[in-house]
């Protein structure tokens, strides 16, 4: 699933920051851009069903976002 790819390329922006709290900020940077890019890319065109997976894809990216968020704060 796209959402988990992109979840997963997060994780690899934060390797190289040494302090978490960058990282996860970069991580959330990413994931904000992302989301906005496929909520963007929501069509008249599409399927019900490519619009249903596009639409779990941002809500995913949202609860990633606002985990990664909740992270930061406790740092």
């Amino acid at each position: 699933m796209l959402a988990h790819e992109l979840i997963d390329r997060s994780e690899a922006i934060q390797e190289p920051y040494k302090i978490k709290k960058y990282a996860l900020a970069a991580a959330v940077n990413f994931l904000i851009v992302e989301r906005e890019k496929l909520r963007n890319s929501i069509h008249t065109s599409m399927t019900a069903e490519q619009a249903r997976e596009q639409s779990e894809n941002i809500a995913i990216l949202k609860r990633e976002i606002s985990t990664l968020k909740h992270k930061a704060k406790r740092l």
